[in-house]
């Protein structure tokens, strides 16, 4: 895959911005140092993962804006934004993961923080990252998160779309934001974390349309200092499992014969055919075929990580 870290920082404040939101981590990760258990999944013991519990926006989102709003409907697919299953669904299969152990907690129109870009003005409001995370730990009830369990963050394209500053203090509370997500599943008892990196924005159909270069720009910028704020939570005892959502973008839009696609600029919606053969299903969300190259992507990073999990020596105890 195409390397996602060739940007370096955009400047001073964005520097003083990070150091703030790491600073604040810190002093997180010292007072919640002593909780939750460690990963203690032995070779051969089973399923590798005894759930999945998705937090983010539209791509991991299977119906729950729907419940609210009734949007998206027809012509996507049971409330998700797309034309059948999300790539969540798509590697709870591959996991041997049941549906019923599959909790997606994501909206449409997520931010990174309390924010949603689908509100209703006067009407409705929706959840950000941070809501999603308050209503998973209301379910907790105190109790402690399932160390087991496989949880994902992915998130951050719509702060691009619904922030009024500019895009160093975009990108910096962005990542704060993650950051402290990250923390509160780890302080609740989460061992096994996995986030995604933002996609290329500026090779979405909606990115051509919006300025493809300076979105793409942007990604690689926020990509960069993400991969550096996650090393910076493992040098500090909170280890990521890291999906380079970025990189298979760009690798399938260079070669889309090389994952069985023969489309991978032109949403389906505009112009129809065999929904299979396209990346984007509208200007900026997958196909179900889409999704399903994400989860196996996802799956190969899973199986590097925890090649323990499926009864290989073991690579990590966090």
């Amino acid at each position: 895959m195409k390397n996602t870290r060739s940007r370096g920082p955009l400047g001073a404040s964005f520097t003083r911005s990070i150091g703030g939101a790491l600073l604040a981590l810190s002093l997180s990760l010292m007072a919640s140092a002593s909780t939750g258990a460690k990963d203690r999944n032995q070779p051969g013991d089973g399923a590798p993962f005894t759930a999945i519990y998705a937090f983010g926006d539209s791509l991991s989102d299977v119906g729950n804006l729907f419940a609210i709003a009734g949007f998206p409907g027809a012509p996507y697919f049971e409330g998700r934004f797309s034309d059948g299953p999300v790539w969540i669904e798509y590697l709870a299969e591959e996991l041997g993961v049941s549906p019923g152990a599959v909790f997606s907690y994501a909206f449409g129109g997520a931010t990174s923080g309390r924010e949603n870009n689908l509100d209703i003005p006067g009407v409705a409001e929706f959840p950000g990252l941070h809501d999603e995370l308050d209503l998973f730990e209301a379910d907790l009830a105190g109790k402690a998160a399932d160390p087991r369990a496989l949880y994902i963050v992915w998130v951050g394209a719509n702060d691009f779309f619904v922030s009024t500053e500019g895009p160093e203090a975009t990108i910096a509370n962005a990542i704060g934001n993650t950051l402290s997500a990250i923390g509160r599943l780890h302080q609740a008892g989460a061992r096994r974390i996995m986030v995604a990196n933002l996609p290329d924005l500026g090779l979405t159909p909606l990115g051509a349309m919006r300025g493809a270069a300076e979105l793409s720009f942007l990604t690689a910028f926020y990509n960069y200092h993400l991969d550096n704020a996650l090393d910076y939570l493992a040098a500090n005892g909170i280890d990521t499992t890291r999906v380079d959502a970025a990189g298979l973008i760009q690798d399938i839009v260079a070669a889309p014969a090389d994952y069985g696609l023969t489309n991978a600029t032109v949403p389906f919606l505009a112009g129809g055919g065999d929904a299979s053969d396209f990346l984007f299903w509208d200007t900026l969300h997958p196909t179900s075929a889409g999704h399903s190259l994400i989860a196996m992507e996802a799956m190969r990073v899973l199986r590097s990580d925890y090649r323990h999990a499926w009864a290989t020596p073991r690579k990590r105890q966090n």
